[in-house]
């Protein structure tokens, strides 16, 4: 199977200024048509996804992709072709899910919303497709998230959150469960909560680590600096740190990042570093919640894996959702890394 990785693609092509479509990045795949397109799950105007559902006489597993894209940029439609085409190839209808951005345009901006905003209105989106599952011919009991970057961090979100479901809800949609069976995630960060980013790199690495200064952590949760400082920062911030969240009853983890352990020298290094993997890794062996680590860049082992099981993070889905043989919508063994490179 031909699969590219499309790392920190959106986050890579904001850096850069870049004009480059997704389709000469994947390679001219072409994804199946949607089951059902641009369906609304929520009230903001990105709240939108697409949904494939195989054919079946019973209800079917469903896989939800979120977007990668810094919680800036990126949509619904960089979902990967081969991924849909595995999930259908197996019996698992699959979601590709877009949400809103935090604020673009400063404070003074009326759609802008924090990141602890996005993060909750993503888990609306599991919640309504378990609402909906019925008439998709989804069984709600089988259910996992995946990602990459920014959809990776979403995904260990909703993993590692409580359970967000309201029975006392005037909303039936809020009413279901946001529990899931697994996540997998691909260059995801082991917390929103950027201020424990700098000490964790300065213990590895020595300081040093300079390019995150620039970075608005009051905006980044929709607030100003003032309330960043205050009560609401505090609270924005337990509530995006998914690191802490994680709890003996969180579903299996895979978590995968292709880039190397060096010291980061651009903001694609540093927010998809391994040390996110290492820092989730750990927390999971003290709270004992089931995780695949992959590293393939800084593992021997990790490379050998990768090279015989080039689409690891979807047959670790598949494998949770649907525990039997797993079939590849393509043949051959092919992997295309296109991997953001560091100065």
């Amino acid at each position: 199977m031909i699969r590219i990785h499309l790392v920190g693609f959106a986050c890579l092509m904001l850096i850069l200024g870049g004009q480059l479509t997704l389709s000469s990045v994947k390679g001219g795949l072409v994804k199946p048509q949607p089951s059902h397109s641009n369906v609304r799950y929520g009230p903001d105007k990105r709240n939108v996804l697409d949904l494939w559902i195989p054919e079946s006489a019973e209800p079917v597993p469903l896989l939800i992709f979120f977007h990668g894209g810094g919680f800036k940029q990126g949509g619904k439609q960089m979902i990967m072709p081969a991924d849909v085409k595995d999930a259908l190839a197996n019996g698992i209808a699959i979601a590709s899910v877009q949400y809103q951005f935090v604020h673009r345009d400063g404070l003074g901006d009326p759609e802008r919303a924090g990141v602890q905003d996005v993060l909750r209105s993503s888990a609306r989106a599991v919640q309504f497709l378990r609402h909906h599952s019925e008439s998709f011919g989804i069984d709600k009991t089988r259910v996992a998230c995946f990602g990459e970057s920014a959809g990776a961090g979403t995904s260990l979100w909703i993993a590692a959150h409580d359970d967000l479901a309201d029975p006392s809800s005037s909303d039936p949609v809020e009413r279901e469960s946001t529990r899931i069976l697994a996540a997998g995630l691909t260059h995801c960060q082991f917390t929103y909560d950027l201020s424990k980013w700098i000490p964790e790199f300065s213990r590895r690495f020595g300081g040093g680590i300079k390019m995150f200064d620039s970075v608005d952590h009051a905006a980044f949760f929709g607030l100003t600096s003032e309330q960043y400082r205050g009560p609401e920062g505090v609270r924005g911030r337990a509530e995006a740190d998914m690191i802490s969240h994680l709890s003996p009853d969180d579903p299996p983890l895979m978590m995968v990042s292709f880039m190397s352990a060096r010291k980061p020298l651009s903001l694609v290094g540093f927010s998809h570093h391994p040390l996110h993997v290492e820092l989730v890794q750990a927390r999971c062996a003290e709270v004992n919640v089931e995780m695949t680590a992959l590293i393939p860049k800084e593992r021997p082992e990790d490379g050998d894996y990768v090279k015989n099981n080039p689409s690891p993070v979807m047959a670790f889905l598949v494998g949770k959702l649907k525990p039997t043989e797993i079939t590849p919508a393509e043949s051959g063994n092919i992997t295309i890394q296109a991997l953001p490179v560091e100065e």
